[in-house]
């Protein structure tokens, strides 16, 4: 279910009520028991710092030497 939430989801919203709704009506579409409430905050809270992983690290592999060169200056100022 992480990789459902990250890639049909968390694109639009990484609000929790609408992340839990999502994920509630998924199972429900899919006709499965969903696990505790405390399994689903885990599950949600692993699927946004996965999301936020993917997109930080994909955004940091499209800086050009030139953008990190100036990121170093502004850092060592």
């Amino acid at each position: 279910m992480t990789n459902w939430l990250c890639k049909h989801v968390l694109h639009h919203s990484h609000e929790f009520n609408h992340v839990e709704d999502k994920l509630y009506q998924q199972y429900r579409e899919l006709k499965i028991v969903p696990p505790t409430p405390d399994r689903v905050e885990r599950l949600i809270r692993s699927a946004i710092y996965s999301y936020e992983e993917q997109f930080f690290t994909t955004i940091y592999q499209r800086l050009s030497n030139q953008t990190f060169e100036g990121l170093d200056r502004l850092i060592n100022q």
